[in-house]
């Protein structure tokens, strides 16, 4: 698609990271949260499990997407951020699948 759509995939990432968080959350017994925060959903998560600290980053790269298409502030995305927002999701929902199916 031309051009890309870089902000459309951004947020896609994030909603994608959310979901898995939240999914975990739930599996654990955890209460569903109004929330698009995924550093707060991360802490959740982390009460389950501790080694949930070791994708901060990846919801810290990811967390301004998903506001960024609710409420109207402009942020500049390059094809780079893209590639990054991919790798974070990627890599959260490997990490979530790996320990949802312990």
């Amino acid at each position: 698609m031309q051009p890309t759509p870089i902000e459309i995939i951004c947020y896609h990432c994030e909603q994608s990271a959310e979901k898995y968080l939240k999914g975990y959350i739930i599996l654990n017994g955890g209460n569903l949260y109004k929330t698009h925060d995924l550093t707060r959903l991360n802490e959740l998560a982390k009460e389950y499990d501790k080694i949930f600290s070791e994708i901060d980053d990846d919801c810290v790269e990811l967390v301004d997407y998903g506001v960024a298409v609710r409420y109207p502030f402009h942020i500049d995305l390059m094809e780079q951020d893209m590639k990054m927002a991919i790798e974070s999701a990627e890599a959260i929902a490997r990490f979530i699948t790996e320990r949802a199916n312990r």
